[in-house]
């Protein structure tokens, strides 16, 4: 993987301060935690789920405010390209000089297809309302946005007793007081959601300009490393 000091300098490139990117690397790389290494970066053939990433988008967003998304989603594409021009027909194409570009071409591709895909994922949600967004967070995943059980259940008993006000039917006023309540816990997480999938989509923009400029950069620094691993292991075996 590209080691920090070429996370922090192509992010440069791409408008993120030298200090957020070394915070969203440690955030994501969890030195002290290798179980959370990466922790839901399932990318599988350039589509990225986004089951996996939603969690992670919010928890992104409530750290690290929306330039942190676009720290985040630029550090794992950086990491993303670097294992696909490390290994298999793309690491040797790229170190073959009359190949280069076409493995160059080929890695953008699948860059491109993940942005595309996480905006064709989100980009829907910015236009339906409160409920339709909650209800469509219901069928991804509860934890995305409910930090404990208890959002869970103050959440689905808003959305379950303001189905039923509009249905005609009356609530006491013991329920109303609990109602009350449970509707803001849902208005603040559904400010936070939705914020955050704004922030996501204009990370999304941002990206798909950006990271096509700094691909180069980052594949000869990973095709020289390599070739350096490869010389470094040659002499050794000599020797």
């Amino acid at each position: 993987m590209p080691s920090w000091s070429v996370h922090i300098e192509l992010g440069k490139l791409c408008g993120i301060s030298n200090d957020l990117m070394r915070r969203i690397c440690e955030f994501i790389d969890q030195l002290n935690n290798p179980e959370f290494h990466d922790a839901n970066r399932v990318i599988i053939d350039g589509y990225w789920k986004k089951e996996a990433l939603l969690p992670l988008i919010i928890a992104t967003y409530e750290n690290f405010g929306g330039v942190g998304i676009k720290a985040l989603l630029h550090h794992h594409l950086l990491d993303y390209a670097a294992t696909l021009a490390i290994s298999g027909k793309y690491g040797y194409m790229l170190r073959i000089g009359r190949t280069f570009r076409y493995a160059e071409n080929a890695i953008k591709q699948f860059l491109m297809k993940v942005l595309e895909g996480i905006e064709n994922d989100f980009s829907p949600w910015q236009r339906l309302d409160d409920a339709e967004l909650a209800e469509t967070l219901i069928q991804t995943d509860w934890r995305a946005w409910a930090p404990s059980e208890d959002y869970v259940e103050a959440i689905s008993f808003y959305l379950d007793i303001a189905r039923a006000i509009k249905q005609g039917y009356p609530i006491n006023p013991q329920l109303k007081q609990r109602l009350d309540k449970a509707k803001g816990i849902f208005e603040e997480r559904i400010n936070t959601l939705r914020n955050a999938i704004n922030e996501l989509c204009n990370a999304v923009t941002d990206l798909k300009q950006c990271i096509p400029q700094i691909l180069r950069q980052l594949l000869i620094e990973c095709v020289t490393k390599k070739l350096k691993h490869h010389h470094q292991f040659g002499l050794s075996k000599r020797s």
